[in-house]
């Protein structure tokens, strides 16, 4: 059984499932079993046995660098997160100063210059709305002025 010849035949896949991997503890098992079992007239070269020890190793490094790489995407995925948070965090504070500011704002509907004083806030589906005394929901390129009370 030629082992080395198994191994580069598969060195080309590229999308391998990991319940049909070969581990470092199977490709030992593997050379055991080909050092046991071969023929005494025509033993394995030292050649052949380090190639084989080098494409292990290769395996290895290449396991360890899948995982860091899983790990870093995983931890960049955590930072963006917390960005995210931070970002909703930092606009709710902003627009938390606006409570209680007298506004003048153009009317969608009407296009007409209307004031009055933002009473909350609420934020639907991403959209940051401005509820203008307790009943008109305005978005922030509505508003045309603001003034304090």
């Amino acid at each position: 059984m030629n082992v080395s010849s198994a191994l580069s035949s598969t060195s080309n896949v590229t999308n391998v499932d990991s319940d049909i991997m070969m581990t470092s503890e199977d490709f030992y098992a593997l050379l055991v079993a080909e050092v046991t079992n071969q023929d005494p007239t025509n033993p394995m070269s030292n050649q052949e046995l380090t190639l084989q020890l080098m494409q292990l190793q290769n395996t290895q490094s290449m396991n360890s660098v899948s995982e860091n790489l899983q790990d870093l995407i995983d931890e960049a995925s955590s930072y963006t997160d917390m960005l995210s948070s931070l970002a909703t965090t930092s606009s709710l504070t902003s627009v938390n100063s606006m409570l209680g500011r007298n506004i003048s704002y153009t009317d969608p509907d009407t296009e007409e210059s209307v004031s009055g004083t933002i009473t909350g806030i609420t934020i639907e589906g991403g959209t940051t709305y401005f509820v203008v005394d307790g009943t008109t929901n305005i978005v922030l390129d509505d508003i045309t002025s603001i003034s304090s009370n």
